[in-house]
């Protein structure tokens, strides 16, 4: 599935530049990487703690 960074915004009700911050974090922590169009999720686990964390 190919969605830029406004289209997932849009997905998840938020503006495009708070999606690509969120990105640029979990980039730098190394839950996934960004590429090419495509998001590669690397530590999952990472992420499911991040996810649970702010909801």
């Amino acid at each position: 599935m190919h969605l830029t960074h406004e289209q997932l915004a849009g997905l998840l009700g938020a503006s495009r530049e708070a999606t690509s911050k969120v990105m640029g974090e979990l980039t730098s922590r190394k839950a996934i990487r960004q590429g090419r169009g495509r998001i590669v999720i690397q530590d999952r686990d990472l992420l499911r703690e991040t996810a649970r964390s702010t909801a």
